[in-house]
């Protein structure tokens, strides 16, 4: 199998672990420390009996020296790459630039999660675009996004496989969450960050000495549930802010 194939086995299939490590197994003869790097990753994610086998290997010593190879084929695209098992799963850019260059990106990397600046010119051509298909997590933090983007948002028929989102500090009332509430376009969102914006109707973390010990889920977050039934995506489980796995890659 050639590199390029390899590669588009793991576009083509990026929740399964087969085809990465199949891609590591050709690394081992062409870039050893990019295949062993890809199975530390995925032993982390997966917390599996194989992570313990590979334990003492320090992913950063592989990493650090050989990212700006291995990130090449993106660092043209995005302003910033996460790498997850193995390969990078999270970019960084503006809204115009995911729209002009999402093919291409696509065509490098498996980006399943997508943090956006500058969105709000965007907002219409942006949750119009196909190629948020293939996006679990989004990040539009700090946008000035107010409830009619919201409102596109939740009217985005792109946006069904969409587990995760990040609206923090915005412009967004009631107005923009009963939106949210009320689609049906967002089967699969569990997780919600609302902080910053004139209303949080999410649930709220209580700390004791820097620990999660309850929640409380404000008025605004009641009348939505009272009103559209049960939403996953107000809950915060104080389990998940102890141990910090309401991240976009666990909960996407």
């Amino acid at each position: 199998m050639t590199e390029q194939a390899a590669l588009r086995a793991v576009l083509d299939q990026p929740d399964d672990d087969a085809p990465r490590l199949a891609y590591a197994a050709l690394m081992d003869r062409q870039d050893p420390p990019r295949g062993a790097f890809i199975r530390v990753q995925i032993a982390k994610a997966a917390a599996s009996g194989t992570a313990r086998v590979l334990k003492g290997i320090d992913e950063d010593l592989l990493l650090i020296p050989n990212q700006a190879r291995w990130a090449a084929p993106v660092t043209r695209l995005a302003d910033d790459w996460v790498f997850h098992r193995g390969f990078i799963e999270a970019a960084t850019m503006t809204a115009s630039a995911f729209l002009a260059h999402a093919p291409a990106l696509y065509a490098v990397a498996p980006v399943r999660h997508l943090t956006l600046t500058d969105a709000k010119p965007k907002v219409r051509e942006l949750f119009a675009s196909p190629h948020l298909r293939r996006i679990r997590s989004l990040e539009l933090d700090q946008n000035q996004l107010d409830d009619e983007d919201i409102a596109r948002l939740a009217a985005s028929p792109m946006l069904g496989d969409l587990r995760w989102l990040s609206l923090a500090w915005n412009g967004i009332t009631m107005a923009g969450f009963e939106a949210l509430a009320g689609s049906t376009m967002l089967p699969r969102l569990r997780y919600g960050n609302f902080v910053g914006n004139e209303v949080d109707p999410s649930e709220q973390i209580i700390e004791e000495q820097g620990y999660a010990v309850d929640t409380w889920m404000p008025p605004e977050g009641e009348w939505l549930e009272q009103r559209y039934g049960p939403l996953a995506w107000l809950h915060h489980s104080v389990a998940d802010a102890n141990d910090d796995t309401a991240d976009r890659f666990t909960t996407a």
